[in-house]
């Protein structure tokens, strides 16, 4: 529908889009992770562990891995770390060839050496959860935010009534 739309129409949903990621950008929370409704409390919502996809897709649902939510930036990275290698560890190869076995192995190996420099790139990264006291605190991530998630007004082409999150 996009290329259909006049391109008044198009900078009228662009400028919504901007305005809305503007005041999304305004919340910050005391932690890392994904948003909850609060039960208890229409409207409201808390941290709660994270529901990416990289933390259960290719069999890590199965696994207990730490999904957070963390409380520093160092903390995140380091859990981001861990669940690599945890993932890792937890593959099993037994019932393949030996050539796939062997390849197994240089690959586990290859991310056992990437998630250990990584480690200690995190621990060397002076300031990573100091600094300026007004942006300390966690916002939003939007980076899958795209024109497919939104829906618009049917009379309206360039009115967005609704986002929908699509992992």
């Amino acid at each position: 529908m996009w290329n259909e739309l006049e391109d008044f129409q198009q900078d009228l949903i662009i400028g919504q889009i901007a305005r809305w990621m503007m005041e999304l950008l305004k919340h910050f929370f005391p932690k890392i992770g994904s948003l909850y409704p609060v039960e208890d409390k229409p409207g409201g919502v808390q941290v709660g562990p994270i529901i990416q996809p990289l933390f259960y897709a290719n069999g890590r649902s199965e696994h207990k891995l730490d999904r957070g939510p963390f409380s520093s930036a160092r903390d995140y990275l380091s859990g981001c770390a861990l669940r690599e290698l945890d993932s890792t560890r937890l593959m099993f190869s037994q019932d393949t060839s030996k050539e796939y076995q062997e390849r197994y192995q240089q690959e586990k190996i290859n991310v056992e050496r990437s998630m250990t420099l990584f480690e200690e790139l995190i621990q060397r990264c002076p300031g990573l959860d100091e600094g300026d006291l007004e942006m300390a605190p966690f916002s939003l991530d939007m980076h899958k935010i795209g024109l497919k998630n939104f829906t618009v007004k049917d009379e309206d082409y360039s009115r967005v009534v609704s986002y929908i999150l699509k992992s």
